[in-house]
């Protein structure tokens, strides 16, 4: 049962007790010298070869014949399907219509074997390529990104979103493969695509008005031609050709396939693109929606200061403590968002980075911890799990609990206080801090010059440019130039949603950081063992279900309770002068001013 739940939660559980080692294991095994019946030795106690001798077999000589055999033939492919519908010319559209195709055509790997392709499979793709150009037709601009260094304008035609047996799916091209030095000439086309499925298994081969989808599947060369080629022959024939599926046993056989059968020039120009699935979600309650990042991604950050800048979520937590995931979430949000910050520099996150950091803090919550979703049960931080799995990488961390406490005054002032002193202390002598106060943990932490806050509840952002319609409040991370503007927004965004009370500033240590495949883990560190945890600077290809948590936490929670504290009212004893109605509880004055605001007299 612990494991189906560490499952459904995007495998970010800590793992088994006794993890099985990241590190590759290499068995010894003893050396021992057996000797050849024929040796020298042999011969030199038994007498000599008998005739006629037969020098031993080397495997090593094959080895070198092979090195420099090039296979120039289609070789003896390992089958190959035809369609039935022929190909046409004078087609309008037509290289937008066979890209569609094309498109069409990886999607249905996905869920198809190679041994399962048919003529009528084949007839399916071609038909369904060409619906969705004329669905294209009919969209206003048929996808969100034109991206012109990577697509023509019979491409940018064709919509790259769309469904293949109630699948979505999302694709996109990479930009063209360059090998430096060398021009993408037919001249040049064994040495560039050897270098390219080196590290590459898909790709779609372009020369003008012709396309191939290539694919290497289980040691299987497949290639995809959809212009058209001759029953017999197999020469290109685009007008009454028929679509062809190829399944080949080497490169040199695609190879050859290309420069030999099809009518091509030692100077005609080719590209070679990756194809990526960037979505992909499957239908029904229990479906499954997975995205990966592509492209350049584009700051997102609104900069209201020279010093201050956000960055919005469309995600949120609540203030509600008797909401148990939206609500208890927020102590493996904090952790999550340390841990990214650790993996993918903070500066470079966009929108949806930050959602998928709180998605996965709440899937986290909801199959990894347990007293996250029990309100019967206490958050007890001791319990919180060591490591964590995020993406591809496995982080060790150490979380320490109250390690400063104090009082958080309703009052405008902001310095020289616990609240003040306490937190300046913490992020001096720690990278990752966590800030609790009654019910809510905000995480902060240092990067480079800069200091970060991240606040996953719904607050106002004052000094924000607001659009026709926009809501005020947001979940966000904000950036700092120093640390007097984050006490000053911090303190403003605490006077909105709490009184005066008591908080509690947890320490976060990150021990280790890997990047691991699934199923596998590093061992814990020793207790008094530390390493010098680097940034790492890379993406991380979260597996939470992005959907499925838009429902759970895209709705609007603004729950507002009187969080009173039980202590006496605190009175405030200062000789500067203060405005007579600065009292607990009043309206603020200026919100999130900058150093001269709230200086003392």
């Amino acid at each position: 049962m612990a494991n189906r739940k560490r499952s459904k939660g995007g495998e970010c559980c800590c793992p088994p007790a006794k993890p099985v080692r990241c590190e590759p294991t290499f068995s010894r095994s003893v050396g021992y010298y057996e000797r050849d019946p024929c040796c020298h030795e042999h011969c030199r106690i038994y007498g000599v070869h008998d005739e006629p001798y037969l020098r031993p077999f080397d495997p090593k000589e094959c080895a070198r014949f092979r090195r420099n055999f090039i296979d120039k033939s289609l070789g003896f492919p390992l089958g190959y399907v035809l369609g039935t519908v022929p190909t046409k010319i004078g087609v309008p559209s037509v290289e937008s219509i066979r890209f569609a195709g094309n498109l069409k055509a990886f999607a249905t790997t996905y869920f198809t074997r190679r041994t399962d392709w048919t003529a009528a499979l084949i007839d399916q793709v071609v038909a369904e390529g060409q619906l969705l150009f004329s669905d294209s037709e009919g969209m206003e601009s048929p996808n969100a990104n034109d991206y012109p260094e990577i697509y023509d304008d019979n491409e940018q035609a064709v919509t790259r979103h769309f469904m293949v047996n109630d699948i979505e799916f999302a694709l996109e091209l990479d930009a063209p493969f360059e090998l430096y030095g060398v021009p993408n000439t037919m001249a040049h086309l064994r040495r560039i695509m050897t270098a390219y499925f080196k590290r590459h298994r898909e790709a779609v081969f372009w020369t003008p008005n012709w396309y191939l989808l290539i694919w290497k599947d289980m040691g299987v060369w497949m290639v995809l031609d959809l212009n058209g080629r001759d029953r017999d022959t197999f020469k290109p024939n685009q007008d009454g050709g028929l679509p062809v599926l190829f399944a080949m046993r080497s490169l040199d056989n695609v190879i050859y396939l290309i420069k030999s059968e099809s009518n091509l020039e030692k100077t005609d120009k080719f590209t070679l693109r990756d194809i990526l699935v960037v979505r992909l979600a499957t239908p029904g309650p229990n479906g499954r929606s997975q995205e990966r990042e592509f492209g350049p991604r584009m700051s997102e950050y609104d900069v209201i200061a020279s010093d201050y800048g956000y960055l919005k979520s469309n995600l949120h937590l609540t203030l509600n403590s008797k909401d148990a995931l939206r609500n208890r979430s927020a102590l493996p949000v904090a952790v999550a968002t340390a841990i990214a910050s650790k993996v993918d520099h903070p500066a470079t996150w966009d929108m949806k980075t930050y959602d998928k950091i709180i998605c996965y803090g709440a899937n986290m919550c909801k199959n990894c911890w347990e007293p996250c979703t029990d309100l019967n049960k206490p958050m007890d931080l001791d319990s919180f799990p060591r490591q964590i799995r995020m993406g591809q990488f496995v982080a060790e961390v150490l979380l320490t609990p109250n390690v400063f406490e104090g009082w958080w005054k309703c009052v405008p002032m902001y310095k020289f206080n616990d609240f003040h002193l306490m937190l300046d202390k913490a992020l001096d002598e720690n990278d990752y801090v966590i800030f609790q106060i009654n019910n809510q943990m905000y995480s902060l932490w240092k990067k480079g010059d800069f200091l970060y806050l991240m606040d996953p509840y719904r607050h106002h952002i004052v000094g924000r440019i607001l659009e026709a319609s926009e809501d005020p409040k947001s979940a966000s991370v904000r950036i700092f130039g120093n640390m007097d503007r984050l006490l000053s927004v911090f303190h403003q965004v605490l006077l909105e949603s709490n009184r005066s009370a008591i908080f509690h500033i947890h320490t976060l240590r990150i021990r280790n950081l890997t990047e691991c495949p699934v199923g596998t883990a590093p061992m814990l560190l020793p207790p008094d063992q530390d390493m010098d945890v680097v940034s790492l600077n890379e993406n991380i290809r979260f597996h939470e279900n992005y959907d499925k948590c838009l429902e759970e936490l895209g709705e609007i929670s603004d729950f507002e309770e009187d969080l009173a504290s039980d202590i006496e009212p605190i009175e405030e004893i200062s000789t500067s002068e203060e405005p007579a109605g600065e009292e607990e509880g009043e309206e603020a004055g200026p919100a999130e001013g900058g150093e001269d605001d709230d200086e003392d007299d």
